[in-house]
């Protein structure tokens, strides 16, 4: 029996099938690859948006905008920021934003950034933060706009200043007030229509002024921001990934927050007005310690005294910053007696550990005669101070509570600070640490 080779119908209806298989592979491929390097671009937005943070709690303003135009081969100048105290940078355009506040656009300036982030020691962002910071995913320049002052000194960063105008599809404003946007970092999306090229610098493709995304490269202030929808180039294409910051970015970042539980007496044994339910819970609380103040009053001292005060609060913690640290503590307080109204103040307190000089940092007001806290049910009073630690030293934040009524006659019993049960809930008493931002 002979051989039988494939006629040419069928070798036709293989390869037929082979193309198709090959264009849903090819398909399959550029959807992934468009998701990954939208991606990409996302990722690169994140982190830029955190550094820039890092730069304006460093450098008390904003970074201003690097020249757009300028190629990799300008060597060590590629990247850095121009100086928007001075005149405007070839590279950079200058427009009018809200209130005729001025707004400069370029690129990202990311060689001044890094330099911010090896100043803080953010050795997290150094190593992610680089050239490739000023390409989204297609290899195209991200825009940057920025608020002129905010970027400038002496007026410098101020979280109210912004000038720049974001708008969604309909134009309706995404900042409330209306052009408060800080800055605004624009990827041109998978067309590139008004972008430039990441190497070279060159504009990539001509802007369209007539479609949705052309906001974000017709030169003026306003941008836009709102879902993907096409690139089919006709009026409603909107292709471009749009971030902004209309926050405050000057406010201190959270190092660590402790909850503290000082539980007075439950509401089943609160009495009523005029009351001082000593019951066995309220003694044993006393017995360990908790807050519960009773006839023996707590008492402001000439000076800071433990003995004339109730420990409230205390931690040691590891310094993970250089500077200026901020406490605040927020103390819930209740009291039940109306006719002996009490002033009690909070005084926040450092050491260095092992064997350091203990510094009263601040002091604050946690409950005022003035207010009925009998009638409210309760209160909040919260209490801000600001001390300077060492980077890897080890202190002890501790928190002392006093009275301003005398020992004796006028003491006031029945306070309650630190985790207070109102009805069927408990309200705890919070202390965070924050960094100032001040090196």
């Amino acid at each position: 029996m002979k051989a039988r080779g494939f006629t040419l119908i069928e070798m036709a209806v293989v390869i037929v099938i082979i193309g198709v298989m090959l264009v849903a592979v090819m398909q399959a491929y550029d959807t992934w690859l468009q998701k990954n390097r939208m991606d990409v671009t996302r990722y690169r937005m994140d982190a830029l948006e955190e550094v820039i943070a890092e730069f304006v709690r460093h450098n008390g303003r904003l970074p201003c905008a690097a020249p757009a135009a300028d190629s990799q081969a300008a060597g060590a100048a590629y990247g850095l920021e121009t100086d928007c105290n001075a005149a405007v940078a070839a590279g950079v355009t200058e427009v009018a934003g809200r209130d005729g506040v001025m707004v400069r656009i370029g690129s990202v300036p990311v060689g001044s950034l890094n330099a911010a982030a090896d100043i803080n020691g953010m050795t997290e962002h150094t190593d992610s933060i680089s050239a490739q910071h000023m390409t989204d995913g297609w290899g195209r320049r991200f825009t940057m706009a920025v608020t002129v002052p905010m970027a400038a000194t002496p007026q410098g960063y101020q979280d109210n200043e912004g000038a720049i105008t974001m708008v969604d599809r309909n134009d309706n404003s995404l900042t409330r007030p209306v052009g408060t946007a800080q800055y605004a970092i624009i990827s041109h999306g998978p067309d590139g229509v008004g972008g430039r090229d990441g190497l070279s610098g060159g504009l990539f493709a001509a802007c369209n002024p007539a479609t949705l995304d052309g906001e974000n490269c017709d030169g003026d202030s306003v941008f836009r921001r709102t879902v993907l929808t096409s690139t089919s180039g006709d009026n409603g294409q909107m292709d471009d990934i749009v971030g902004f910051s209309a926050k405050n970015l000057a406010a201190p970042l959270p190092i660590a927050r402790y909850e503290f539980f000082m539980m007075g007496c439950d509401t089943s044994q609160d009495g009523g007005v005029g009351a001082n339910p000593l019951g066995e819970h309220c003694a044993t609380l006393r017995a360990t310690n908790q807050i519960y103040t009773t006839s023996a009053g707590i008492y402001m001292g000439a000076a800071t005294d433990p003995s004339l005060s109730k420990q409230l609060f205390a931690r040691d913690f590891t310094a993970t910053i250089d500077g200026r640290v901020i406490v605040r503590a927020t103390v819930p307080v209740r009291y039940y007696v109306a006719t002996c109204p009490a002033t009690v103040l909070a005084s926040i307190q450092l050491t260095p550990l092992p064997a350091g000089v203990r510094t009263e940092i601040g002091r604050g007001l946690i409950i005022n005669a003035s207010e009925d806290l009998q009638a409210s049910g309760g209160g909040t009073g919260v209490i801000v101070a600001s001390g300077d630690i060492v980077r890897g030293m080890n202190y002890r934040l501790q928190i002392f509570v006093f009275s301003l009524a005398p020992s004796g006659a006028g003491q006031c019993p029945n306070i309650w600070l630190g985790t207070v049960r109102l009805q069927d809930h408990a309200v705890d008493g919070m202390v965070e640490l924050m960094e100032s931002g001040t090196p």
